[in-house]
């Protein structure tokens, strides 16, 4: 498989990752929200009722459903996936530098960046934004 992620085993994509959208899904919204949510509880970490998400803009019901089982109503998922489709997992700091821009990102609130990319490879990793 790629990588060692338990979610790589037995899986099997090319570096274009072309025409293995069903398979991805299944595991970003499947395997990858379970091993999310394990190490959330590892680490003793909660997501809170005002924390944000800024996700990899792969695929819009992919993000919103990936979130939601980590706990993340649809309206504290930020994206650009309509703006900007897939930039991989670039596009949850581009998101976020977009509504930083625009004076949206609140000082002392947690935001948790999810991405992953070539070969799913992926972090999930929350930042509190400081008070400037």
């Amino acid at each position: 498989g790629q990588g060692a992620a338990p979610i790589h085993r037995g899986l099997r994509l090319d570096n274009s990752m072309c025409g293995k959208g069903r398979q991805i899904y299944r595991a970003v919204v499947g395997e990858l929200a379970e091993d999310d949510q394990r190490w959330l509880d590892e680490c003793g970490f909660e997501i809170g009722e005002d924390d944000d998400l800024y996700p990899h803009n792969g695929n819009l019901q992919m993000v919103v459903s990936h979130g939601e089982k980590l706990g993340f109503p649809p309206e504290r998922i930020f994206h650009r996936i309509a703006e900007r489709a897939n930039q991989s997992s670039a596009s949850a700091i581009s998101t976020y530098a977009y509504f930083d821009e625009l004076g949206k990102i609140r000082p002392g609130r947690t935001i948790w960046f999810d991405t992953f990319g070539s070969g799913l490879k992926w972090w999930f990793i929350p930042y509190r934004v400081p008070y400037r």
